[in-house]
C-alpha cells in the first residue's frame, strides 16, 4: 500500500503543479483526539485528490498534528513524505521523523546530507531526539554543532556546556578538550584560573555578561600590568567607560578619560597622540554634560593652543561653538565655525562635519531671526551635501524660513518639492501638514502579486511551503541563500522588491526590510513608497500591545512606534548601551518599574520576553507622561536619553516652538529618535484609525 501511495504522488507530481490550493481547515484541530483527526483528514484528502500538491499539505498537516497523539501514525507519514523526491519538504519531513520516529537501523549525525539552512534544525532534531532515544555518541555530535552555529551567544554557551558534559560522561578526553577550548573561547570568564594573556577577553566577556564589577578588576588588572600591550589598555579604559555611562557613574566616567587621556599623551607616539586629542576631546563633551560649560570651553582651549592638535582642530572649534551658542555668546559661536569652515574648505574630508557646522550655522542664524542670512546658508548647505536626509531637513526649513520671510507661495513651492523627495518620512510629513494635505496611506493587505525571489522553480515552490507552514526561520535561513541573486540583478523594479520585502516580512526578518529602502535607487525607492509603504510599519505582538495600552491607557500607535524604532521587532535585541528587548528597556530602569507597578520580574533575561518587555515598557511610558503633564515629545526624549539631559534641555529652550525644540536636542541620537518616532506614530495612528485625523495634535505638544 505503501509503494502504491509513493508512486501515486511521485507520478502525479510530474504532470501538477506543486502549489496547493487554499483548503479550509476545521477549527481547534489541536484539541481532537487521534481518531478524530484521522478521520476528518481521510474526508479531505478524498475531496482535494485532484492534486498531488495538495495531498501532501494534508498529510503533513497531519502527521504534525499526531505527533503528541499517535506518534506511530505520525512517523510513518512524515517518512513517506520524505522519500518523496519531488515535496519540496521532502528534507523537512525527514528532519522531522528524526524527531521521535524509531530507526531500528540506528541514525546518524550527518549535516552534509543536508542543505546548509537545514542544518540547524537536523541538529535541534537530534538534540531532541535524546530524549527518547539513548545515542550518546551523536547527541554528542548534534550538541556541538548546535554550540558553533547557533545565532546567538546564549544559546552557544549553553550547548558547549552540555557538550562538554556529554563528552565527560563519555570520557571522550579529545572531544572533551576541543570543547573546552571552544567554550572558553566563547566564554572567557568560565576558564578556570585565567592568565595575563586572558584578562582582557575575561573582562570584555564579564562585561558583556552584566558583571561589571569583575570586568572592572580584570580591566584594572591590565591598566596595571607592565606586560599588557598598548591595544589591551587602550581598549581596557573604554571597557570601563561603557561600564561607568552604564551605571550613570559620571564622576567615574570623567576620571577614566582623563586618565586615559593622559596615558595617551605619556605613550608619546604617533598612534597615541591622535588618539590622545580625541579623548582630550571627549573630556570636554563630558564635563558639558554634566553643566561644567566654563571647564569644558577650558579644555577645547588648552588643544587649540596645542600646536600638535592638528588632526582634531575643527572638531573643536566646532564643539566649543556649540557650547557658547548655550552661553549665548553667538559672535563666539560664529567665529569658531567659521573658522572651521575655512579649514574644512581647503580639504575633501571630513565633510560630514563641514555639513554638521555649516547647519549649526545657518540654524544660528535663523534663531537671531536673520532670516535670509540663513536662507544663504541653507541654500549652499543643499548644494553641497550629498546626504539624502540633510536634504529632506534643509528644503523643510528652507519652506519654514521663506513663511517667516512672507513668502508664502515659494514656501509652498519648496514643501511640493520635498513631498516628492521625502514622501513619508518625517520631513515628508510635517511639509504635509504645512500645506494641510494628508499623505495618502495605502490600505494594509498581501500583495495579490506572485512571490518570488529566484528564478529557480524548485526554490520558489520551497518558499511557497515555507510559508504555507508559518516556517519564519527556517525561511530566513533559505532567503539568505537567495539573496545575493537577487541584490546581483541590475535594473530592479518596485516589484522586484516588493517580493522580496513580502517574504522578508513572512519571515519576521523587519530589520533587513528597513534596510532594504537604502539599497534601493531613488526613483525605484519613490515608486515603492506609493504603493507599498505599510510593508514598512509591522504589526506583530497585537495581543501583547492591546493588553499593555489598555492596562497603562497608552494608544497603542505609541507602543508600536517604539518598538519598530527600537528593535525592529526583533525580541533578541540588545544595544551596546545594554538595553534588551522589544522596547530595549535597561535592567536598572525595568527593576525600578516593575517595583512601581508591580509587575513581576527578575533579572534582565525576563527582557526578552515579548508580553514581560512590552508591559514594563508601556508602564515606563505611562510613568514618563505622567511626570511630563502628557507631552509627547518630552516623553519621548526622555525614553530615549534620560530624564536629566531632557530637563537640561528643556532650561535652554526658551519660547521655541516643538519643531525648533526637536532642531535643538544637542544628542544627534535622540534629535533622530524623537523624529522618527513622530514618524511611525503617525503610521500606526492611521493604520488602527485612533482618530479621523491623520495628525495627532499632541505629537508637537
Amino acid at each position: 500500500m505503501k509503494l502504491v501511495f509513493l508512486f501515486f504522488l511521485a507520478l502525479n507530481s510530474y504532470a501538477l503543479p506543486v502549489i496547493p490550493d487554499e483548503i479550509p481547515l476545521p477549527s481547534r484541530l489541536q484539541t481532537r483526539s487521534a481518531k478524530q483527526i484521522k478521520a476528518i483528514f481521510s474526508s479531505l484528502e478524498k475531496q482535494y485528490s485532484h492534486k498531488t500538491a495538495n495531498l501532501w499539505k494534508l498529510r503533513y498537516h497531519k502527521a504534525l498534528l499526531l505527533k503528541e497523539k499517535d506518534k506511530e501514525a505520525s512517523c510513518k507519514i512524515m517518512k513517506e513524505l520524505g522519500e518523496i523526491q519531488v515535496f519540496p519538504l521532502k528534507d523537512l519531513a525527514l528532519i522531522e521523523s528524526y524527531k521521535f520516529c524509531s530507526y531500528p537501523e540506528g541514525l546518524e549525525f550527518d549535516p552534509d546530507q543536508f542543505p546548509d539552512w537545514l542544518r540547524l534544525r537536523l541538529a535541534h532534531a537530534f538534540y531532541q531526539r535524546r530524549k527518547i532515544f539513548e545515542n550518546p555518541k551523536q547527541t554528542l555530535k548534534a550538541t556541538s554543532y548546535l554550540a558553533q552555529n547557533s545565532v546567538y551567544k546564549d544559546l552557544r554557551v549553553s550547548y558547549l556546556k552540555h557538550a562538554l558534559s556529554l563528552a565527560n560522561e563519555q570520557e571522550d578526553e579529545p572531544s572533551s578538550s576541543q570543547i573546552a577550548q571552544l567554550l572558553y573561547k566563547e566564554a572567557p570568564r568560565l576558564k578556570p584560573n585565567p592568565g595575563p594573556e586572558d584578562y582582557f577577553s575575561v573582562a570584555e566577556d564579564l562585561r558583556r555578561n552584566r558583571s561589571f564589577e569583575s570586568a572592572v578588576a580584570f580591566y584594572l588588572k591590565i591598566l596595571n600590568s607592565s606586560t599588557a600591550d598598548f591595544e589591551e589598555k587602550n581598549l581596557s579604559f573604554k571597557g570601563l567607560g561603557r561600564i561607568y555611562k552604564i551605571q550613570k557613574n559620571s564622576k567615574k566616567r570623567i576620571t577614566n578619560s582623563r586618565q586615559w587621556s593622559d596615558w595617551l599623551l605619556e605613550e608619546n607616539t604617533e598612534q597615541s597622540l591622535i588618539q590622545h586629542y580625541g579623548r582630550h576631546l571627549e573630556l570636554a563633551r563630558q564635563q558639558w554634560n554634566r553643566n561644567n560649560k566654563e571647564k569644558a570651553i577650558q579644555l577645547v582651549t588648552e588643544l587649540l593652543q596645542d600646536p600638535k592638535s592638528e588632526p582634531v582642530r575643527e572638531e573643536a572649534l566646532y564643539l566649543r561653538g556649540l557650547i557658547y551658542t548655550q552661553e549665548n555668546k553667538l559672535e563666539l559661536s560664529l567665529r569658531d565655525w567659521d573658522e572651521a569652515i575655512k579649514l574644512l574648505s581647503k580639504t575633501n574630508k571630513k565633510s560630514a562635519l563641514l555639513e554638521k557646522i555649516l547647519w549649526k550655522k545657518a540654524w544660528l542664524l535663523r534663531n537671531q531671526k536673520n532670516y535670509r542670512k540663513a536662507f544663504v546658508n541653507l541654500k549652499f548647505l543643499e548644494k553641497i551635501t550629498k546626504n539624502p536626509y540633510t536634504q529632506y531637513r534643509v528644503l523643510f526649513w528652507k519652506g519654514k524660513t521663506l513663511q517667516d520671510l512672507g513668502q508664502k507661495i515659494r514656501a509652498k513651492r519648496v514643501f511640493r518639492q520635498l513631498i516628492k523627495k521625502d514622501l513619508f518620512g518625517f520631513y515628508g510629513l510635517m511639509a504635509h501638514k504645512m500645506l494641510n494635505k494628508k499623505p495618502l496611506f495605502k490600505e494594509r493587505g498581501e500583495s495579490s502579486e506572485h512571490i518570488s525571489l529566484s528564478k529557480d522553480k524548485k526554490a520558489e515552490a520551497l518558499i511557497h511551503w515555507l510559508i504555507l507552514f508559518e516556517e519564519s526561520e527556517l525561511l530566513s535561513q533559505f532567503l539568505d541563500t537567495q539573496k545575493n541573486e537577487f541584490l546581483s540583478q541590475k535594473n530592479q523594479t518596485e516589484k522586484d522588491w516588493l517580493k522580496m520585502i513580502l517574504l522578508w516580512a513572512k519571515a519576521k526578518k523587519y530589520l533587513k526590510i528597513f534596510q532594504s529602502l537604502e539599497k534601493m535607487d531613488e526613483n525605484v525607492r519613490v515608486a515603492f513608497l506609493k504603493k507599498y509603504v505599510h510593508l514598512l510599519f509591522p504589526l506583530d505582538f497585537t495581543e501583547e500591545v492591546a493588553e499593555a495600552s489598555k492596562r497603562w491607557n497608552i494608544p497603542q500607535a505609541f507602543i508600536f512606534a517604539i518598538i519598530r524604532q527600537e528593535s525592529a521587532f526583533n525580541i533578541k535585541a540588545r544595544s551596546l548601551a545594554d538595553a534588551f528587548g522589544l522596547m530595549q528597556l535597561i535592567p536598572s530602569t525595568a527593576r525600578q518599574t516593575a517595583r512601581r507597578f508591580k509587575i513581576p520580574y527578575k533579572n534582565f533575561r525576563d527582557l526578552y520576553k515579548p508580553s514581560k518587555n512590552i508591559l514594563l515598557g508601556t508602564a515606563h511610558l505611562r510613568e514618563l507622561l505622567k511626570l511630563y503633564d502628557g507631552r509627547f515629545l518630552f516623553t519621548v526624549a526622555a525614553y530615549n536619553a534620560g530624564r536629566t539631559p531632557l530637563n537640561k534641555w528643556k532650561e535652554n529652550a526658551g519660547e521655541s516652538d516643538t519643531l525648533e525644540f526637536i532642531e535643538n536636542i544637542p544628542y544627534e541620537e535622540t534629535r533622530s529618535y524623537v523624529r522618527l518616532i513622530i514618524r511611525n506614530y503617525i503610521f500606526y495612528h492611521n493604520e488602527l484609525n485612533e482618530t479621523d485625523s491623520w495628525f495627532p495634535d499632541w505629537l508637537l505638544q
